[in-house]
């Protein structure tokens, strides 16, 4: 779930042109960037579904330009529909869950934190992988077998 999570913010992000990193932003910052980091609250429902949220604390010189990013992002990521990313058998939905302003004790630097809602249904991979691999043997073993009625013929 987190590896799709990722892709799909990055994604986003990106479309946006909003400067961001994972866990860490290690170039040299601008005047706007973004940091993601990832829980994951609980694993495999019933229905396949695992539930986490989304963190993206943004830095910036003035709360407008901030304000502006978490509009930007509130209207991609529909707090109703949501956004979503198809994948290997599973889907991704994140929506926007709201923001807080965030002090950092200092004049230059204002600090929001914006949370996504993010699930994530996982069907038939481990299943379709065994089946598959089972097909496989069977095809494999076929084969060698047919080729030890040759070498006896």
């Amino acid at each position: 779930m987190k590896e799709k999570t990722l892709k799909l913010v990055k994604q986003v992000m990106e479309a946006l042109c909003i400067p961001y990193a994972y866990g860490l932003y290690n170039q040299v910052p601008g005047e706007m960037w973004f940091v993601g980091d990832y829980h994951e609250e609980s694993r495999g429902e019933e229905d396949g579904c695992s539930e986490g949220s989304f963190l993206l604390t943004g830095t910036a010189r003035t709360y407008y330009s901030l304000e502006l990013a978490r509009a930007a992002l509130c209207a991609a990521f529909p707090p109703v529909e949501g956004r979503q990313l198809m994948e290997d058998g599973a889907v991704v939905s994140a929506w926007y869950d709201g923001a807080l302003p965030v002090t950092t004790g200092e004049d230059d630097w204002k600090r929001m934190e914006i949370r996504l809602d993010v699930r994530c249904w996982q069907w038939g991979r481990d299943e379709d992988q065994e089946n598959t691999e089972n097909r496989e043997n069977k095809s494999k073993d076929k084969a060698e077998k047919k080729a030890e009625r040759k070498d006896e013929a």
